[in-house]
């Protein structure tokens, strides 16, 4: 299951140390990586030209990173233990592509044509699209969402080699593509107070698309015929108030009979005050149920992402995640507060197993 899809990939892995344990890391793109142990020391980590180093540590430390874009910039702090062993979070630095190459071609009917993921969307019968990707050989979904996840009919194509720039031949989806079907879907725990939502992604080789979304339970998804084994239709359903979100996620293939289970409202959550750098506090955090807590604030020019792994809550015994006001090489303009001009700020558990993905989501309230 996928818990976020960004560009730059962190990945930390346990190796052997003579003091400790070391976990390595992969942080290609970042401006810096630094770390801090429990001794409260903060120190660069040196990466090499393929963006990897590596951390050492006696139980538990900190990391930080920043990555710089052309309009925006992104603080990420995390807290972890070595025991965590393979953990892997995926950087918002996504990196320009070296070079792109286009697919185009014209479908009959309004809708949308998604390939590597990119999406383009017409609203003429026919229309014309070209789409510019990375050299790859890639499966191309094509369906009539006008991108509200509206889909009703939908098409795939295997395997196109896309290395340089390629003209296919026309798309019609009332001679190459299938109906939906209906997907019945039961929720065992929502609130009265609770708005549900449902929505469906469907992903083949290197591409997704999304083939449904509406109000309520129950979906649509691409029957079995035009699928392949390697191919996942992700079924999310959502149960949210004004200041919470609970979302439970399962592959279609993987669904039975049994009602869908939201994960825990968050409750006993408390954000800091408006002249305090982003933090969140709390009573009890069920964190047992997750793999780990996110914590993220946003202004019109950069944002800042906190995390921590349920074996770091554990084992500090922390009731609280907070942003680091020393952290050397961190500009303080990048240090957000709760008074500053924010576009949100949310306190998020994730976590999954063999069948689903869960998140647990509690927004700060405006004041």
């Amino acid at each position: 299951m996928r818990l976020l899809q960004t560009a730059s990939m962190l990945i930390l892995t346990s190796c052997d140390s003579g003091t400790g344990a070391c976990v390595s890391l992969h942080a290609p793109g970042m401006s810096f990586v630094m770390t801090r142990s429990s001794e409260g020391v903060w120190e660069t980590v040196p990466l090499d030209e393929s963006g990897f180093g590596k951390i050492c540590a006696t139980q538990e430390f900190m990391a930080a990173a920043l990555c710089e874009r052309p309009d925006d910039a992104v603080v990420f702090q995390h807290s972890g233990v070595v025991e965590d062993g393979d953990f892997s979070f995926i950087l918002p630095c996504a990196q320009p592509p070296s070079d792109t190459v286009l697919l185009a071609g014209t479908m009959a009917q309004a809708g949308s044509v998604s390939i590597g993921g990119v999406a383009k969307f017409g609203t003429t019968s026919p229309w014309s699209f070209d789409i510019g990707v990375r050299p790859d050989t890639y499966d191309l979904i094509a369906s009539d969402d006008n991108g509200t996840g509206s889909a009703t009919r939908v098409a795939i194509r295997r395997s196109l080699e896309v290395f340089e720039r390629v003209d296919i031949d026309p798309l019609d989806l009332d001679v190459e593509g299938v109906a939906l079907v209906n997907l019945p879907l039961t929720l065992g725990n929502a609130s009265a107070d609770e708005s549900i939502n449902t929505s469906v992604v469907l992903s083949t080789n290197k591409t997704d698309a999304f083939m449904f979304s509406g109000s309520g339970l129950g979906a649509r998804v691409a029957p079995q015929s035009i699928l392949v084994e390697t191919d996942r239709q992700e079924v999310n359903v959502s149960a949210a108030t004004s200041f919470t979100s609970r979302v439970v996620s399962a592959f279609s293939e993987t669904l039975d009979n049994d009602p869908l289970a939201l994960p825990p409202r968050l409750e006993g959550i408390s954000f800091g005050a408006d002249e305090e750098l982003i933090s969140v506090s709390w009573t009890e955090l069920p964190i047992a149920e997750f793999d780990f807590a996110m914590l993220t604030a946003s202004s019109i020019d950069h944002s800042v992402i906190l995390t921590a792994t349920r074996r770091w809550v554990e084992t500090t015994n922390a009731s609280f995640l907070s942003l680091e006001p020393d952290i050397p090489k961190l500009d303080p303009v990048l240090l957000l507060r709760h008074g500053d001009a924010l576009f949100g700020t949310s306190v998020k558990l994730l976590g999954s197993n063999e069948t689903t993905t869960r998140t647990t989501t509690r927004f700060r309230e405006s004041r």
